[in-house]
């Protein structure tokens, strides 16, 4: 082995292996200290990138739960003071149905409505003042309202609450048309549909059409639609209202038919129709028709809107000064709908039963044998012994059999020959319900059916129901076979339009223009009337029928009457335009007055329960303002619920993700303190090493000492 004095290798590798150790025992010093394996970017640059990212999302995961808590405590407070609104409403409610009942006087209404009124304000009240962390939260201008619940932009709840104000609440309502009364007829209408015609419903909770007849009555359709109401959020209601009165100051004893019901002979005149109330409610078991007085005149009602027919069955010249007027959906004899109709005397009327007859032919073939019988409706079935039977046997055999109680026809025997079918009801007999006898195939020379007398409906007037619409939400409604008026104007030689005011009526709105020094053309006619002041109101849309003139379109469906038409008055020196033509007659001739119809709300404030009437109507109106506010708390609630899940989805994540970042980030104190064991030992076995190493220079001075 060489010595030397210059260069101790030893003591530089002692010197090394002492400096590796220290590095690698301040490691593991400082991962024991912190807890943390990556203390600065140069233990691990990018683990140390993932742990911020990571402690970035924790942080905000740990913010968007709390937010969550917050937005639940709020949403609570919210639907506390919504629930308080659906007390009062219930209260109301309440109200309503005790007004609603025949036993209460006038005063008493009044005192049930100063409570109404009362609890009217306090909603109103509730919802201008309901504070949450200083915003106002029921007055309709908490919208748009956030809830940030994850860590990234955009990630979001976003809430309103509507205004449960007094006057914003309530039921969205159209009312649609029904018949004026009719004058007396067998063939009155039943409604104000000629053909069939859909009616097409877009409610809050989807569309749906609404198969309608031309024999439906108003109840007919309000059951139809609420059938749909799961799936359009509309229901709907009808109701009959007709006045009845006398013209005659002198008491005369009348005798009606109502709905085919006889009420018996009662007195009435123009100033007395109070026995006349009571002769109509002794049958309003059997009619349906309810009776009372108001300001002289009889107002009658069907609850469920069924058609009410009347008939005047005193004969002589001095009766006919009874009056019958339809009344509005409100039932009030200040609201007349169309005309009223005067009753004939009941000589006018006709009143008879169909007759039928038919020849059996050899009654031995119906011996063992099997017939029936037909009304189209209701089959008789008979089965004849071994025995030939006569005619009386056969008729015996029919009027015994199941079904006769209902059959439309009374059996006879005509002669000893043949049937006598007599309609136990007066009316004409269609076709597919006259009777039909098959006997058995071994009968083959039974006789054809021959009619007799033809029956005829007596005379009656006809009050058709009006249908009712209403929503907790606004929606509207389309029905085919309306049509919109179309009429055409030529408007001659345009030159004479220049330098000249011109107008355009409606018979409400004016239209005003005036034209420059030189000669228009027909479109800029057109583009100077929808440019004018009022255009928008005006009740026609305004084109070009070519170069010639004019075509005004109605905006909305319906008939035109003449005051109603377009009026276009050019200056006077114009003197060759045309005259008006209708090109396309307007057609209303539906359930509405127009083929498109929106809900107007009828709100709280509007609730008037001091008239029986009243009092009825304001159960639907308040039925949606629950439903409208049972609606609200429902969807904070769906939001609760949501936010619950929030909070737990969010939580699962912030302890997955603490979890990936403690396997990034936290120390392993097991293995950390092996390391500072291992490294303190050779700190120790190094500083010996080095001493050894220093001492290898001794050897050299020994040798020179020599």
């Amino acid at each position: 082995m060489a010595l030397s004095i210059n260069t101790n290798i030893s003591s530089l590798t002692a010197q090394r292996a002492i400096a590796d150790s220290k590095n690698d025992l301040e490691t593991a010093m400082e991962r024991l200290s912190t807890g943390s394996k990556i203390n600065s970017a140069s233990d691990d640059a990018a683990g140390l990138a993932m742990t911020q990212r990571m402690t970035a999302q924790i942080q905000g995961l740990n913010m968007a739960i709390k937010n969550s808590n917050d937005g639940i405590a709020m949403t609570k407070s919210i639907e506390g003071a919504i629930t308080e609104v659906s007390d009062m409403l219930q209260r109301m409610r309440e109200l309503s149905i005790q007004a609603a009942n025949g036993t209460n006087s006038a005063s008493d209404r009044t005192y049930l409505q100063d409570e109404v009124n009362l609890l009217i304000q306090e909603v109103t009240r509730v919802s201008a003042n309901t504070r949450y962390n200083g915003s106002l939260i029921l007055d309709g201008t908490f919208i748009n309202k956030q809830l940030q619940v994850g860590i990234e932009e955009g990630e979001h709840i976003t809430f309103s609450v509507d205004s449960v104000a007094a006057n914003q609440i309530g039921a969205h309502t159209l009312i649609g048309n029904g018949v004026n009364p009719e004058t007396p007829s067998a063939t009155a209408p039943i409604n104000p549909v000629t053909t069939d015609e859909d009616i097409e419903i877009f409610g809050y909770l989807g569309t749906k059409i609404l198969e309608s007849s031309s024999q439906d009555t108003a109840k007919e359709v309000a059951t139809k639609a609420n059938l749909m109401t799961a799936e359009t959020g509309v229901k709907a209601y009808a109701k009959t209202y007709a006045a009845l009165s006398s013209g005659d100051p002198t008491a005369r004893t009348y005798n009606l038919k109502i709905n085919d019901f006889q009420t018996g002979n009662f007195i009435i005149s123009s100033t007395d129709v109070g026995d006349a109330v009571e002769a109509i409610n002794r049958i309003s078991g059997a009619s349906g028709v309810t009776a009372k007085v108001d300001n002289n005149k009889v107002v009658l009602f069907d609850a469920d809107g069924d058609d009410i027919t009347i008939e005047n069955t005193k004969v002589g010249s001095e009766f006919v000064d009874l009056v019958v007027e339809k009344l509005g959906e409100d039932g009030t004899v200040t609201n007349v709908v169309g005309q009223s109709v005067r009753l004939g005397e009941g000589a006018t009327s006709t009143n008879t039963q169909a007759t039928f007859t038919q020849t059996h032919g050899t009654l031995a073939n119906y011996a063992n044998k099997t017939h029936m019988l037909t009304d189209g409706t209701t089959t008789l079935s008979i089965t004849i012994g071994a025995s030939t039977p006569t005619t009386a046997d056969l008729v015996s055999a029919f009027r015994s059999a199941t079904g006769y109680g209902t059959f439309k026809f009374d059996v006879s025997a005509n002669g000893t020959t043949g049937f006598t079918f007599t309609a136990r009801e007066p009316g004409v007999i269609q076709t597919a319900e006259q009777p039909v006898l098959t006997a058995d195939a071994a009968v083959t020379d039974e006789g054809t059916l021959t009619a007799g007398t033809a029956g005829a409906a007596s005379d009656s007037t006809r009050i058709s129901g009006t249908l009712k619409f209403v929503s907790s939400h606004s929606f509207s409604v389309e029905q085919a076979g309306a049509t919109k008026a179309v009429f055409t104007q030529t408007h001659g030689t345009l030159s004479q339009y220049a330098s000249a005011a011109h107008t355009l009526s409606d018979g409400v709105t004016t239209l005003s223009i005036t034209q420059g020094g030189t000669t228009p053309t027909t479109a800029q006619l057109v583009t100077a009337f929808q440019a004018a002041s009022g255009y928008a109101n005006f009740a026609y849309d305004i084109t070009a029928n070519g170069t010639t003139g004019f075509t005004f379109t109605a905006k909305n469906p319906g008939a035109i009457s003449a005051a109603d038409q377009p009026v276009f008055t050019p200056h006077t020196n114009v003197t060759t335009e045309g005259a008006l033509t209708v090109a396309t007659a307007g057609d209303a001739l539906g359930y509405f007055a127009s083929g498109s119809q929106t809900a107007s709300l009828v709100d709280l404030t509007q609730v008037k329960i001091s008239t029986e009437s009243g009092a009825s109507d304001a159960i639907s109106i308040i039925d949606a303002a629950l439903d409208k506010v049972a609606q609200m708390r429902s969807d904070l609630g769906a939001i609760e619920n949501r936010m619950d899940h929030t909070i737990s989805n969010l939580m699962n994540i912030a302890e997955k993700t603490a979890d990936s970042r403690s396997r990034l980030q936290d120390a392993d104190f097991a293995l950390e303190s092996a390391r500072l064991a291992k490294n303190q030992v050779l700190q120790q076995a190094g500083t010996s090493m080095l001493s050894q190493a220093n001492q290898m220079n001794q050897l050299v001075m020994e040798l020179l000492r020599g």
